[in-house]
């Protein structure tokens, strides 16, 4: 999405609309809302761990 000029905030609405998986549609939501009041993406992201995926070393 980004390549297409899509900005960050725009493809999370996206992607939560296209998710059918209640739950992490749900997340992502509300990360969206949370960007929109001006609280950063890395920390509503860490209240929703499941979206991130630890990298296997």
């Amino acid at each position: 999405m980004t390549s297409s000029n899509v900005n960050l905030l725009k493809a999370i609405d996206l992607t939560s609309n296209m998710i059918e998986f209640q739950v992490y549609k749900d997340a992502l939501q509300m990360v969206y809302r949370e960007i929109l009041k001006g609280k950063l993406l890395s920390k509503n992201l860490k209240k929703h761990c499941f979206l991130i995926k630890e990298p296997h070393i």
